[in-house]
């Protein structure tokens, strides 16, 4: 089993990579991975190395030994997109496929999620998961802690916290961009924000085939929600979507 103290502190603590001081915020649902329990052990291990609500992400991935989407510069599928968006909302793409792939991969090598970045990678909940039907903390009996013997009651046991705490953060920092990944978890991100992305009087939206944006602006920072990367596969709508987020930011 994991260690219990070891699991809860990490629970309690990290939020995910990169600078709370920085102007691009992105916060999706929650890690990928986590598909073995020694994998698991080596990112709560390589988390206490560090012990802060947000490490260095090309630090952590080359402590639990993945060092490919740093020192080779794989694309990471879903970073692509979400760093192809930040690009385009900075009016930094050139149209040029190529061109631009490197541009992205330069940006996921030297300065994604990095402590000095421009930019912050968060995640709701803190636990990896190999996808949303998955639980294998109750499965595989890797942790006899209540709330974790089942994703629901995970989820409703740190909503609060998680949301809130985002939230202040927020506030306190005033990102200039946020952007949230997941058209599954609006409720959330509508009680990060205390708003309302589908509410039409509140949110603009840009849609592109099957692919929605919806975005609004309070109190100086642009709250923008976006499909996960997964489901929206065209890089032309990251391109354009940044775009369109770019004319009301900077017109």
């Amino acid at each position: 089993m994991l260690n219990h103290e070891k699991l809860e502190t990490y629970i309690n603590n990290f939020y995910g990579f990169g600078n709370w001081n920085s102007d691009f915020w992105f916060i999706g649902m929650e890690e990928g991975g986590g598909n073995k329990e020694s994998e698991v052990q080596k990112r709560l291990d390589s988390w206490h190395s560090s012990s802060t609500d947000l490490i260095d992400n090309k630090t952590h991935h080359q402590r639990i030994g993945i060092t490919k989407f740093f020192d080779r510069g794989i694309l990471q599928s879903t970073w692509a997109k979400l760093i192809r968006l930040k690009l385009s909302i900075e009016g930094e793409l050139s149209g040029n496929d190529n061109t631009d792939r490197k541009k992205i991969r330069n940006v996921q090598k030297h300065s994604w999620g990095q402590l000095k970045s421009d930019n912050a990678l968060l995640d709701l909940f803190p636990l990896p998961s190999p996808g949303i039907g998955k639980w294998r903390y109750k499965t595989e009996q890797w942790t006899d802690i209540d709330y974790l013997q089942g994703r629901e009651k995970y989820r409703d046991t740190l909503k609060e916290m998680q949301t809130q705490y985002i939230r202040e953060k927020i506030n306190s920092h005033q990102p200039k961009v946020v952007v949230f990944y997941s058209a599954t978890y609006i409720p959330y991100w509508n009680e990060i924000i205390q708003g309302d992305f589908k509410n039409e009087k509140q949110a603009n939206t840009f849609v592109q085939n099957k692919n929605t944006m919806r975005w609004l602006i309070k109190n100086g920072t642009c709250f923008v929600q976006m499909p996960q990367p997964s489901a929206a596969r065209a890089n032309s709508f990251w391109n354009d979507a940044g775009t369109e987020i770019r004319k009301h930011l900077w017109p």
